[in-house]
């Protein structure tokens, strides 16, 4: 596991000076070794020869078979386009009204004839040219021609940037989606995967394993915080909140307060909406059950960071797994220690007896499928109930669902 934006590198530079004793020092006589073929018969030799340019095998670019696939995914690709324009040909009204083709189908305004349908669903399933099983062969068969089947060149390959390979995912990804194809980072409901447990339930098994659930503050919130927000008074918080949230802003605030009192007003910036939502529907569906305790906690821990920034994706895993102290930004003197051997010993003790409760920690009781205890994972910790439900619905509509947000090739979250 990693700890995204978090971990930082440290090099550690080592000496080692060895100095060989008389005593461990053993020189043979070349006499002591003197022997003729009679003694030992006939001795191999390797030879020592390095291999030379002429019996070194020579791998050459399969350019015939890469023309041949790159114009078959354009032709593919024109294929597809040319399945939805057929279909889009007779809604020339909805068309005209978009700005282009991709806006056309995000708006959903159109019909797709059975023909068109059939077409395209056969083209994105497993087997289809865009399904899983012909992609992944020809990736495979793309880098073995480029490679002229050259090992050594494969090195090469997986260096390739994030950024190009990115580039390549959204030269396609348009034509996909059009078609109906998926092109998001979870599972399709299908035979074998029938949905989120949330949504759809869980398997009878799974019903009666005891589980710990649960998310950070700012899930999504990468990007740098507000200098000195501190040195920021009531009335700039709220000026600084207003730039996103508007005329909605003293209800959130309010919100937002009784949430999290004490806790400075602009970090409802980075409030987690999408995250947190489906883990409390998880948690309640679980607990509904009611065969097996279900446990909710929320990380709020603020790093020492860009003048105090609250947590993000995974920074909770370094005080989970007690190894705070090979990420400098986790630490804060007398603090983050204390945090660590509470959330250590909280997995430790889950892992071990199926109840995460310890001593250090306040009374945490299993979650209902009408109540949700929150433990709050932070400087001080708290057993919340149904907190911060108000807050979350007040923010949701008005910020962007980080897993929807429209990628380009110029968007740099992708460089």
């Amino acid at each position: 596991m990693s700890v995204n934006g978090v971990t930082q590198s440290q090099a550690n530079a080592y000496t080692y000076a060895s100095s060989a004793s008389a005593e461990n020092t053993k020189t043979t006589s070349a006499t002591d070794n003197k022997s003729t073929a009679a003694d030992t018969g006939v001795v191999y030799e390797p030879s020592k020869k390095t291999s030379t340019a002429s019996t070194k095998k020579t791998y050459t670019p399969d350019t015939k078979l890469i023309n041949k696939l790159k114009a078959d995914a354009d032709a593919r690709t024109s294929q597809l386009r040319s399945l939805v324009e057929k279909m889009m040909s007779g809604q020339a009204n909805a068309y005209g009204n978009a700005n282009d083709i991709w806006s056309f189908l995000r708006k959903g305004d159109y019909k797709v004839d059975p023909a068109t349908r059939l077409q395209a669903q056969q083209d994105i399933s497993e087997d289809g040219y865009w399904g899983v099983n012909q992609t992944s062969d020809r990736i495979v068969s793309f880098a073995t021609a480029l490679t002229g089947g050259d090992p050594d060149k494969i090195e090469e390959i997986e260096t390739v940037s994030y950024s190009a390979l990115a580039a390549a995912y959204l030269k396609v990804k348009d034509a996909v989606e059009a078609a109906g194809g998926y092109v998001g980072c979870s599972p399709l409901p299908n035979d074998y995967f029938v949905g989120h447990p949330e949504e759809v339930g869980f398997r009878e098994h799974a019903q009666e394993i005891p589980m710990v659930v649960g998310s950070v503050f700012g899930e999504m919130a990468f990007n740098p915080g507000v200098a000195q927000k501190y040195e920021k008074t009531r009335e700039e918080q709220i000026a600084i909140v207003r730039e996103t949230f508007g005329d909605a802003t003293e209800d959130i605030v309010a919100k937002y307060e009784a949430a999290y009192p004490g806790q400075n007003l602009i970090d409802i910036l980075s409030l987690d909406c999408f995250t947190r939502t489906p883990t409390v529907n998880y948690v309640k569906k679980k607990a509904s059950y009611g065969k097996a305790p279900v446990y909710n906690y929320l990380f709020n821990y603020e790093f020492p960071y860009q003048d105090g920034k609250r947590p993000w994706h995974c920074s909770d895993l370094p005080f989970f797994f007690h190894n705070t102290d090979k990420v400098m930004i986790c630490n804060k003197p007398g603090v983050s220690d204390a945090l660590e051997q509470k959330m250590s010993t909280l997995l430790t003790n889950f892992a071990k007896y199926g109840d995460p409760n310890h001593s250090s920690l306040p009374r945490w009781e299993p979650s209902t499928k009408e109540s949700v205890n929150t433990m709050i994972l932070d400087e001080k910790c708290e057993v919340r109930v149904n907190f911060d439900t108000e807050v979350i619905n007040a923010v949701k509509p008005l910020i962007p669902n980080p897993f929807q947000r429209k990628r380009t090739a110029d968007d740099i979250a992708l460089r």
